[in-house]
């Protein structure tokens, strides 16, 4: 699939920032360290446009995250005109793909966007690497016309009421932040057959997690270095 990606210095910065992997996997260790002490974000993409890398990242995170939907695509039942929402998209690529293979009616785009965090490990609060209006245009400008998308800032905006198919957060919340940010959420805007994927950090214990297997029954677990992804069906 061919994908339009914006090579704008503040769209590659914050796909740095969330996809990380493909970043030091070409050696940008040393920028990202600078980050972490500094908050300075520029040279993440000096880095990669000095060492003519920047098409290079971009064909890794791609290819990971084409990966990562193509093992979707196993556990997930197809529904017609389904309704995603997705917590914490970053730039949206994940969402791309969901678009281009489940027939999507909505998609909600739910994140806090910036604030002064700049963390990389597992907080209370979220950080915020990301820009919806960017996003959306990045999914416009893939040929999404047929779907409606909405964004929301769950600072600025409340939660829209509406019942999911699908509740994706991949390396979002569960993995940077625990699942109290959205449990209440979840639980009332699931109905039968709900699907719920989103990434849980190794070594760390949510205690809301009992309440989601409580209503949701683990469908598979998929892992990775730092995490696993579940994947859960609402009971009946």
């Amino acid at each position: 699939m061919k994908i339009l990606i914006p090579k704008n210095k503040n769209f590659i910065i914050n796909l740095i920032l969330q996809r990380t992997g493909p970043f030091l996997k070409l050696g940008g260790r040393e920028s990202l360290n600078r980050w972490m002490k500094t908050n300075q974000r520029s040279q993440l993409f000096d880095f990669l446009a000095s060492n003519s890398l920047l098409d290079t990242y971009i064909e890794l995170v791609i290819q990971d995250i084409s990966k990562e939907i193509t093992e979707l695509k196993l556990f997930l039942e197809q529904k017609k005109k389904c309704c995603i929402v997705s917590v914490g998209p970053g730039n949206g690529i994940a969402e791309l793909f969901l678009l281009k293979t489940y027939d999507v009616e909505r998609l909600y785009l739910v994140d806090i966007e910036t604030n002064n965090l700049h963390q990389h490990g597992f907080a209370e609060t979220a950080a915020g690497y990301a820009s919806l209006q960017e996003t959306i245009a990045f999914l416009r400008a893939n040929d999404t016309d047929h779907v409606s998308i909405s964004g929301i800032n769950p600072t600025k905006q409340e939660m829209p009421k509406l019942t999911f198919d699908y509740f994706v957060s991949f390396l979002s919340m569960g993995f940077h932040y625990p699942l109290s940010s959205y449990l209440n959420y979840i639980l009332d805007s699931s109905v039968p057959g709900s699907f719920l994927i989103f990434d849980k950090r190794k070594n760390y214990t949510d205690l809301d997690l009992a309440r989601i297997f409580q209503s949701f029954e683990l469908v598979s677990a998929i892992p990775a270095e730092k995490s696993e992804r579940l994947i859960l069906c609402a009971k009946a």
